[in-house]
């Protein structure tokens, strides 16, 4: 079964077939970047090799020469055996100091693509990794694992511009702490370096005017935006409110920095989902106004939407393909969308009937390979699909009991899946086989279960939920509750976690969205 067009969902969106057009598009290449180094910049240095003492070294050996030569024709005194040895010294001092600054920079350029091969792996990417440490001879990605905790250091400190950038550029120092891996054997096992528990504070409250329903943070964790019921998009920044510490006296959204930056009003109702591009200044937001729309957050001039797709049902979800040009599209109608950002071009299912669910899509979002996506539905089913032809690979029903199905993330390696549902549980799914792998509760039950969502942590090592108006931290491997951070005073319903550091940001039904961090952060 592949995906094929429908006419009958969207009133202005062009629709054509699907077969043949997943592929290749859904088979996501990550991008190829060539930077020229920049002269100013402290690291690009490292790899210079010294042309200008060197282009000197070659003009004084110029020089002499032409010297010796008219001393020669002229008949003046050739240069004595002592000037000749000290030329001769300076020379192999020259070429002594360019061996060791090419040495240098072999050492640092080797380091970076096992720095590079790391991260591709860590991504997902292993073929590619594999390719990179053919083709330069940097050790493969095992053999990295195996470098001492303490060499690594020892390296950072050999050059602060290089730490900078692995801090900076490939957040290397935090992703790689942790990689998500639970063997049922294991299940229940407290993780051994969680002795080592975060803090977590309340650094900025941002105030909506009416119950705040969604946030995201974008692609490098710089920026969230976060949405409410009354149809704003608000667009902060994480460094000020990283540097702002909110005290009980302040009043809300009030600091010197003034993380606020901007919002945005374009709706016309509530929203209900929102998600930033992963490559451009974009986010997308669903709204119960039957409308998706697309803002630009690099303008400070643009507070509308550049580009909006209208729909035919109150839009539920929207979630990017990790390539940026597709999206995921869940509404109060059962069939899920897929549309084609650039043209805004729909797809279905070509069996609607037997693909799709049997009630309102939840939400739907694609694994971090770009391989499958995932939908939840008010019908109580999971379904994750085949990203290349669209077929539903697995499904899943009753997930949650009788009740809905809210959350559906995937794990950075594409094996698990976290839920949430209506019985107030938040469950992880072992794709390879389908079953239920471990529970994360509440610490007591509640017959009234409220509509809320559930996020990893950056690094996996938690499960980010809530109960009513605490938000709750468990372990991702163990399951158990670790910490319980208060703040709200009425429900919350929705959190979303930094993808670079120990930062989310929960919403709540009070209004307010609060931003919590690491209390390392900020500090140094």
């Amino acid at each position: 079964t592949t995906m094929s067009s429908s006419s009958s969902h969207t009133n202005s969106n062009t629709t054509t077939g699907l077969s043949g057009i997943l592929t290749p598009p859904f088979q996501f290449q990550p991008p190829q970047y060539e930077i020229p180094p920049d002269p100013n910049d402290s690291f690009a240095k490292v790899f210079q090799l010294p042309h200008e003492q060197h282009d000197r070294g070659d003009g004084r050996d110029h020089h002499h020469r032409d010297h010796h030569h008219r001393d020669s024709a002229g008949g003046h005194k050739r240069p004595s055996d002592r000037t000749r040895n000290h030329s001769r010294h300076h020379q192999q001092q020259q070429a002594t100091q360019l061996d060791q600054k090419k040495q240098q920079a072999q050492h640092y350029k080797q380091y970076l693509y096992q720095l590079m091969i790391q991260q591709l792996n860590e991504d997902g990417f292993e073929k590619l990794g594999k390719e990179v440490s053919k083709h330069t001879g940097a050790p493969p990605y095992d053999h990295l694992l195996n470098i001492g905790q303490q060499n690594v250091h020892s390296m950072y400190h050999e050059d602060q511009s290089l730490a900078e950038l692995v801090r900076d550029g490939i957040t290397l120092r935090h992703e790689r702490r942790f990689h998500l891996d639970i063997d049922e054997r294991n299940v229940g096992v407290q993780q051994q370096d969680t002795f080592l528990r975060e803090q977590f504070v309340t650094r900025f409250i941002t105030t909506h005017k009416a119950p705040c329903t969604c946030a995201t943070f974008t692609a490098d964790g710089a920026f969230v935006v976060t949405g409410s019921q009354d149809s704003s998009l608000k667009l902060l920044s994480v460094e000020k409110m990283n540097y702002h510490t909110q005290t009980k006296s302040e009043v809300e959204d009030y600091s010197l920095a003034r993380p606020v930056l901007r919002t945005y009003y374009d709706h016309s109702q509530e929203i209900n989902d929102v998600v930033a591009h992963p490559r451009e200044p974009i986010v997308c937001s669903a709204s119960k106004d039957y409308t998706i729309k697309f803002f630009n957050y690099a303008r400070s001039d643009r507070k509308r939407a550049f580009k909006h797709i209208q729909e035919t049902h109150n839009v539920k979800t929207v979630g990017f393909h990790p390539g940026g040009e597709y999206l995921l599209v869940g509404t109060d109608h059962h069939i899920v969308r897929l549309y084609n950002v650039n043209n805004s071009k729909c797809y279905i299912s070509s069996n609607p009937s037997e693909e799709n669910h049997f009630a309102s899509v939840n939400q739907a979002r694609f694994s971090y390979d770009g391989k499958m996506w995932a939908t939840s539905s008010a019908d109580g089913s999971i379904k994750v699909w085949d990203g290349t032809n669209g077929r539903v690979m697995r499904t899943i029903p009753h997930a949650h009991g009788k009740g809905q199905v809210y959350t559906v993330q995937f794990s950075r390696n594409s094996r698990y899946l976290l839920t949430n549902g209506d019985d107030g549980l938040a469950k992880m799914w072992d794709l390879r086989t389908g079953q239920q792998l471990n529970v994360y509760r509440p610490p007591q039950f509640s017959s009234q279960s409220h509509r809320h969502h559930v996020s990893f942590s950056f690094d996996e090592k938690y499960v980010i939920g809530a109960h009513e108006s605490n938000v709750l931290l468990w372990d991702s491997r163990s399951g158990n509750l670790v910490d319980t951070l208060e703040g709200h005073n009425k429900n919350v319903v929705n959190v979303a976690a930094s993808p670079v550091e120990s930062a989310f940001m929960s919403c709540s039904d009070d209004s307010r969205a609060r931003f919590f961090c690491s209390s390392a952060i900020g500090l140094v």
